[in-house]
């Protein structure tokens, strides 16, 4: 009787310790789910992960083995309830602010959070110690600024960032920002990744551009960048992919990114390309995909031109003119290279010429 009742005794302790030591280890999960109530509840909006062994603990509570990995802050966020309870979360990653007035004292306080690696401001009224406190942000990988209402961000506002050797990514939507600013981010060894969205950005910007030497991908949309403006980028002697769409180019474009060595792959979207020069991109020899998306202006007479690219790997055609035997003409051309076509057709009017 006696063993039988330690053998109890034992057998209950140790069920205790193991459904104590469970709650503990469920708490941080539990207080995650009840700070991203308190967001949604406001009006932002969470990114979870789930924890690694929750799909097997799905019966012991697994259910709740989330955790916070980003946030979505509006200005109701902002309030201090709410963002002191953010900075609890030390796992996240992101934050991005949308429509809000963040103050560089909060910015600072980002510093809690060691995993932090994005921010991204959207219509946010920021001032220059705000921008400045971001600048000072360590470990930050992307920065991503769309329409600020705050008032300019400008070429000027770059030179906060000069400092954040571990940025790759930088994001430019629809700001002030022509782009000589970024001589302010030349220096930064790990910039690899540039998106730019506006009509303010122009040539001075490329030649600016030209100066980040480890620039690797750079999209472009709806630019002010001449034909002649493109040759800024034979010097970014690291860049593999390049992507620019409504933008007014033309076949003179062509022969600047036809110097660019280290070019794998090349998108153009609603440009004013006819396909004549396009046999110029046989000298890139690592040129493995291309893309000519809605390039209204190209038609058979382009085949003989397109046909020279034997080191293509991957040929897109969307909205391009070409007739039904010409993209039979152009695949038999091109036996090792897959040539996809999608869209609808252009249409040209008999009053229109290239």
């Amino acid at each position: 009787m006696r063993y039988r009742l330690r053998t109890l005794f034992a057998v209950t302790t140790a069920v205790t310790v193991v459904l104590a030591t469970w709650q503990i280890f469920l708490a941080p999960y539990r207080r995650e789910a009840g700070i991203a109530a308190l967001v949604r509840e406001r009006g932002g909006d969470v990114s979870q992960k789930g924890a690694m062994l929750a799909p097997l603990l799905r019966y012991f509570g697994g259910d709740e083995l989330f955790y916070l990995r980003g946030f979505y802050l509006n200005d109701s966020c902002m309030e201090p309830e709410v963002f002191d309870s953010v900075l609890k979360c030390r796992r996240v990653e992101f934050i991005e602010f949308s429509r809000a007035d963040v103050y560089a004292d909060q910015i600072g306080r980002l510093q809690r959070l060691p995993r932090l690696k994005c921010i991204s401001v959207h219509d946010v009224a920021f001032d220059q110690k705000s921008l400045a406190a971001i600048g000072q942000l360590p470990g930050l990988f992307e920065i991503s600024i769309s329409t600020p209402s705050f008032g300019e961000f400008s070429d000027e506002d770059l030179a906060h960032f000069r400092n954040l050797e571990s940025l790759q990514l930088l994001h430019l939507l629809d700001t002030y920002v022509t782009g000589e600013g970024f001589v302010y981010l030349s220096k930064l060894p790990n910039l690899r990744d540039a998106l730019i969205v506006g009509n303010v950005f122009n040539d001075a910007g490329i030649a600016s551009l030209g100066r980040c030497p480890h620039i690797e991908v750079l999209e472009l949309q709806g630019v002010d960048v001449t034909d002649d403006g493109l040759s800024g980028l034979t010097t970014l002697t690291n860049l593999k992919g390049f992507q620019c769409s409504s933008t007014p180019f033309s076949d003179a474009a062509i022969k600047h990114l036809a110097k660019i060595d280290s070019l794998e792959s090349l998108e153009l979207h609603g440009t004013r390309l006819t396909g004549r020069t396009l046999g110029e991109l046989r000298s890139l020899k690592k040129l493995k995909m291309l893309h000519l998306g809605y390039l209204t202006l190209i038609e058979d007479d382009a085949i003989p031109e397109l046909s020279t690219l034997q080191q293509i790997e991957s040929l897109y055609l969307c909205g391009a003119g070409f007739s039904d035997e010409g993209r039979q003409r152009l695949k038999m051309a091109m036996p090792n290279t897959f040539v996809g076509f999608s869209g609808v057709p252009y249409q040209r009017s008999t009053s229109e010429s290239p």
